[in-house]
This record gives structure tokens, sequence and C-alpha cells, in this order.
């Protein structure tokens, strides 16, 4: 609880804690399908709490409504994709994925912080 709790106030500076949460949830959870499930619910509950403070403190979210509509739906495509992937998958090909790309995820979120963007 505590971990979630550091991570929900990460995003609001980082935005991207996506690697920190799944750090704390994998060694957690026991299969691919409950990693992923807590994932997304831990990751929802965080853009609701960023999205609701923002709001509060007056983010105007309309010259952005498009963008996210259009996010919202890729996102909802990229599920879909996702979840017929995580059915094949076999768990320890699933893991070492996860490990390899949350690594790559986190090593730029520090280049970044140092100055050096990759991309």
């Amino acid at each position: 609880m505590l971990a979630m709790f550091v991570t929900t106030i990460l995003t609001m500076f980082f935005g991207a804690t996506g690697p920190f949460v799944g750090a704390i949830i994998s060694p957690l959870t026991k299969t691919r399908h409950g990693f992923v499930g807590t994932f997304a619910a831990c990751m929802t509950l965080q853009h609701l709490i960023k999205v609701t403070v923002f709001g509060f403190l007056g983010f105007a979210f309309g010259p952005w409504l498009w963008l996210m509509i259009a996010m919202i739906v890729t996102g909802f495509m990229g599920t879909l994709a996702g979840s017929m992937l995580l059915g094949r998958m076999p768990e320890t090909t699933f893991r070492m994925g996860f490990r390899t790309v949350m690594t790559l995820l986190a090593l730029n979120l520090v280049l970044q912080a140092a100055g050096i963007n990759l991309v």
C-alpha cells in the first residue's frame, strides 16, 4: 500500500511510473494474467487520481480532448491485441519479456533525467 501511494505521488511529477509499479507488482503475482490485471488496475487508479487532481488545479482538458480520445481508442485496441497475445505466450517468455521492457524503460527514464534523449 505504501509503495502504491509513493508511486501515485511520483506520477504527479514524472508521469511515467509504469516501470516502478511493474517492479513492485511483478514478484507479488503468480501468473501473467494476474500480473497484467493488477498492473492495469493500479495504473488506471493512478491515472484517475492524476486527472482528478489536475482538474481541481485548473488544467484545461478541452484543447486536448481529441488527443485524449485518440489515446483511449488506440489504448483499447492495444489492449485487445495484447490480450490475444497474452493467452498464447508461455509464462517464462512473458516474465523475461516484461523484465527486459521494464529495464529498458527505466533506463530511458534515468537517461532523460540526466538530460540524454535517445529518441
